[in-house]
């Protein structure tokens, strides 16, 4: 939310001096124009400058991988984009086409997981900043963990749905100068996931054994990030010339 400024007329004005009776008219003299005030100045720079961090919004854009992931050799990018002061979207993207060495060991899958977040503490500020959120899911998936079977997204046309909320944290790596670009967070979430999932014989071209649908509760999102943020320039206020 931005915070409104109220518009300061500044004005200079120029007096004349009153005549000395006792000299002639000829050494009447104009007084010098009047110079601006430290209070006018003081003013001018409150109209100019966001107070508490907030005024214009100032766009960025984080780009971020989640190392979390990376441990279970999941590929994963994510883009999270400023929508006020406050709010931003984030849209992470994950990717697996391995085998954990073993084709009967595997956790293939191409999921999605929007997120609008909300920052108590303005973006603009570059400390350590607490957020919340609410998230969706959307994944297709082909998991087999060594055992006798294998599960599969119903006929790979019906991917897991479901959403949560999170809470997370976020911490630049230096306050000043350009480090404050880059940074890491951690993340957790609780949902609920609907899945319509197939059973498979846990080997190759195995037998389709059953089809079942479920529902998930619990934790959902899970993230320990890292990202570089892309900042927009800051507008630069022209001063007010007085004559």
């Amino acid at each position: 939310m931005l915070t409104g400024l109220l518009l300061v007329g500044l004005g200079c004005g120029v007096s004349v001096a009153q005549p000395n009776p006792t000299l002639p008219d000829s050494t009447v003299q104009q007084a010098a124009p009047h110079s601006t005030t430290h209070s006018e100045h003081a003013a001018n720079y409150r109209q100019a400058t966001p107070q508490n961090g907030e005024g214009p919004i100032r766009k960025n854009v984080w780009l971020k991988t989640n190392a979390a992931a990376w441990g279970l050799l999941v590929q994963n990018i994510a883009v999270e984009v400023s929508l006020s002061s406050r709010y931003t979207l984030s849209v992470p993207v994950y990717y697996s086409s391995l085998n954990y060495f073993r084709n009967d060991v595997k956790f293939r899958g191409f999921g999605l997981q929007p997120e609008v977040r909300y920052y108590p503490e303005n973006l603009t500020n570059s400390s350590l900043q607490p957020y919340i959120g609410i998230h969706a899911s959307f994944a297709y998936y082909n998991v087999a963990l060594g055992g006798t079977y294998r599960y599969q997204d119903h006929n790979k046309r019906r991917p897991l749905g479901g959403g949560g909320l999170h809470i997370g944290l976020r911490l630049p790596f230096s306050h000043e100068g350009r480090d404050t670009r880059w940074g890491m967070e951690a993340q957790i979430g609780i949902g609920a996931a609907f899945m319509q999932t197939d059973k498979f014989e846990n080997t190759p071209n195995g037998q389709r054994i059953d089809s079942h649908e479920s529902t998930y509760f619990g934790i959902d999102n899970f993230a320990v990030s890292f990202y570089y943020a892309f900042r927009s320039p800051r507008k630069k206020h022209s001063s007010t010339a007085h004559e």
